[in-house]
Formats: structure tokens, C-alpha cells, sequence
């Protein structure tokens, strides 16, 4: 008896594996045929912004009819590599890991690259326990207008926001700037992009680069779609 339960439960495990295998790999697929996938937008948290956002009368809608819908390059993550490699002054047999498991590029430094979409970090442990050298704003905003020109069309960046981190104070000295953070965020149409959609170049002492995280990447229009007006949205939120 104990035994037949038991092939019964293994029995339902692999059938509901299975189903869930089905199911995802449905999903892949019709995504994959269709040009342009289904957008997933995080949920709210608030309820009271839940009410106060579903109520489309206070909705402003944009003037235009159509939209475009784009889409990222795909990338030769070889030369993008290689490219990489060549702007941070690395071996040229420095190894990538990927965002969440970045590999040593250097006994100070780690790099990570999702081959997918062409983002990549650069991390180091430098610039954090000393502010000498450390040049002003502006030189550390050209140092990485510089750096990330050889990489990404600088043009498209528009102007960067730079940000100091500070040493902590002690012993009665002053706190200094230990590095800087220069932001970079790319638009659509110039429009901002929903989501971590940007690049952040860490300038430290001596100038030199100490930290990238290059989440943003260079895009195509892929299809001009069009807009429905207030009272067919209106009408499809109440049919839910």
C-alpha cells in the first residue's frame, strides 16, 4: 500500500512538472512569434494610489495617434568584449561572468556581461578608503564623457548628473569626496525609459575609472502603433 502511495505522489509531481514545463515553454514561444510581446509593468504596493490611478478622468493623454515601439541591437558580445577590454586597460584574456556572478578581472577589480542584451558592470574596490587626488565635478564629468564615448554614442546620452560619495568624518577632518558617480540617462523620443534604463560611470582618485554599471544600450524603431482614445480605454477598463 505505502508503496503505491509513493508512485502515486512521484506520479502527480512529474505530471504537474510537466504541465509547468508545457506552460512556460507556450509562453516562450507565442512571445516569440509575435512582433512586439505583452509589456509587464511592476504592480502597485499602495492601494490609495491603486484608486487614485484607475481613475481615468484624471488620466492626460498625449496629443498624438501613433506611437513607436522599439526595440535593443543586438550585439556582438565579442567585439563589445573586446571593446570593453580595451577601454579599461585590461589583459585582453580578462574573463566576463554575468550581472549576478561577475568573474576577477584584476586582484582589485570584477567584470559581469549579460550577452542578451549588451549590459555589463565593472566593479572595483578602489576610490572607497581614500579621497586624494579625486578631481572636481566637472573634470569628472569629462573623464567619463571620455571614457564611455568609445563605447556608446555619447550624443545620445544628454547631460549627465554627477553625484559625490563621501569619506565619513573623523578625528576632526572635514568629510571629502571619495569618487563620483556620473549618471547617465538615455530617452526615447525624449522620453524617460520605464525601468534601470542607464549608465553610471565611477570617477575616483587620480581620475581614474573605478566602477561602471552599463544597464542602457542602443535601440531601433521596430513598428508604429496606434493610440486609443479616452473612451475606448474607458470602455475596455469597465469590461475589465
Amino acid at each position: 500500500m505505502k508503496k503505491q502511495l509513493y508512485s502515486r505522489k512521484i506520479g502527480i509531481a512529474a505530471l504537474v512538472g510537466a504541465s509547468i514545463f508545457i506552460f512556460v515553454l507556450l509562453h516562450f514561444c507565442r512571445m516569440s512569434i509575435g512582433k512586439i510581446p505583452e509589456l509587464e509593468f511592476s504592480g502597485y504596493v499602495n492601494q490609495s494610489d491603486i484608486v487614485n490611478n484607475c481613475n481615468l478622468d484624471h488620466v492626460k493623454f498625449p496629443p498624438e495617434t501613433a506611437c513607436g515601439v522599439y526595440k535593443l541591437k543586438k550585439v556582438d558580445s565579442a567585439q563589445d568584449q573586446k571593446n570593453i577590454r580595451k577601454a579599461l586597460g585590461l589583459d585582453e584574456n580578462a574573463k566576463f561572468g554575468t550581472l549576478s556572478d561577475p568573474m576577477p578581472a584584476s586582484s582589485t577589480a570584477v567584470l559581469g556581461y549579460d550577452t542578451e542584451s549588451g549590459r555589463w558592470i565593472y566593479q572595483t574596490d578602489l576610490a572607497y578608503d581614500t579621497g586624494e587626488n579625486v578631481p572636481e565635478k566637472q573634470k569628472a564629468i569629462q573623464i567619463a564623457n571620455d571614457f564611455i564615448s568609445n563605447l556608446y554614442p555619447v550624443e545620445t546620452l544628454g547631460n549627465p548628473t554627477a553625484i559625490a560619495d563621501m569619506s565619513g568624518e573623523e578625528r576632526n577632518k572635514p568629510s571629502s569626496v571619495v569618487r563620483w558617480n556620473v549618471f547617465y540617462y538615455p530617452t526615447v523620443e525624449n522620453r524617460p525609459v520605464y525601468g534601470v534604463f542607464r549608465i553610471c560611470i565611477a570617477v575616483g582618485a587620480e581620475g581614474k575609472i573605478v566602477g561602471v554599471e552599463k544597464l542602457a544600450g542602443e535601440y531601433e524603431k521596430i513598428a508604429q502603433v496606434q493610440l486609443s482614445d479616452l473612451r475606448t480605454i474607458k470602455n475596455r477598463f469597465l469590461a475589465q
